[in-house]
């Protein structure tokens, strides 16, 4: 496993988590807001989001296998229960969808198999590590003039730190092992098969004929190999036969 290889996929991952999740944001989800507190924000129009929060909206539903841990994080928070539930029921199938995507990238990028699965779960981690520090810069003046106690501010920055956090574990689960294959299965295409050499058959042995006359005897090495008959008895020699 090459260390150059492994921070090239994952900066590949990581480029196409913020990529994908942006743009599964804003062209193919149908979501158009998401609501902090007592406010809608948009992803266009008036009040909308500017493109940090857009980014960090998108990674937030990239977390969404983490939404219920940090659900748990804040029970008692109406303000959580109202930003997570801005994202729609099927939003998980999206995320797992766009995270399968995503490993595909690494797979393709990878240089070898187990290169793949680490450098992918790096990036995906890196990715929602991100989203979760952009969450102390972004959400705090979301919050503001909304007359939510510093409590439950409190409250809703952390469960939403925890629910990025926790939804990295397995997005980089399902994207290391969607890269491992990807990475195994292209490289299997690149194998070169050799086939055993296969040497033609030995060209059967010319046989040379006798040295000596089979009938009386006489040395035949003193004549012509070509002669058919014997020089001393006359009798036919046989023809094509092995040197006794």
């Amino acid at each position: 496993m090459k260390i150059r290889g492994v921070i090239a996929t994952s900066v590949v991952v990581l480029l196409s988590t913020i990529a994908l999740s942006y743009i599964v944001l804003r062209a193919f989800s149908g979501l158009t807001y998401i609501r902090v507190g007592s406010t809608k924000w948009y992803f266009e129009g008036k009040g909308s989001l500017n493109q940090t929060q857009l980014i960090w909206a998108s990674l937030l539903g990239m977390s969404s296998l983490g939404f219920s841990v940090g659900s748990v994080v804040a029970a008692n928070n109406p303000s959580l229960g109202l930003l997570l539930g801005s994202y729609s029921g099927d939003w998980i199938f999206r995320t797992i969808f766009t995270l399968i995507v995503i490993g595909i990238a690494g797979g393709v990028a990878a240089e070898d198999r187990s290169g793949a699965a680490v450098a992918s779960a790096i990036g995906m981690i890196s990715a929602l590590v991100f989203g979760a520090i952009l969450t102390f810069q972004v959400l705090p003046p979301m919050m503001a003039g909304l007359g939510m106690s510093p409590g439950n501010q409190s409250d809703l920055i952390s469960a939403i730190a925890v629910s990025m956090l926790a939804g990295a574990l397995p997005a980089a689960l399902i994207t290391a092992v969607t890269s491992a294959i990807i990475s195994r299965a292209i490289m299997r295409a690149r194998i070169i098969r050799i086939e055993p050499l296969r040497l033609p058959p030995l060209p059967p042995e010319e046989p040379r004929p006798y040295r000596f006359c089979p009938n009386c005897g006489a040395n035949l090495g003193e004549f012509s190999p070509d002669r058919s008959t014997c020089p001393k008895c006359g009798e036919p020699l046989p023809i094509n036969t092995q040197s006794s």
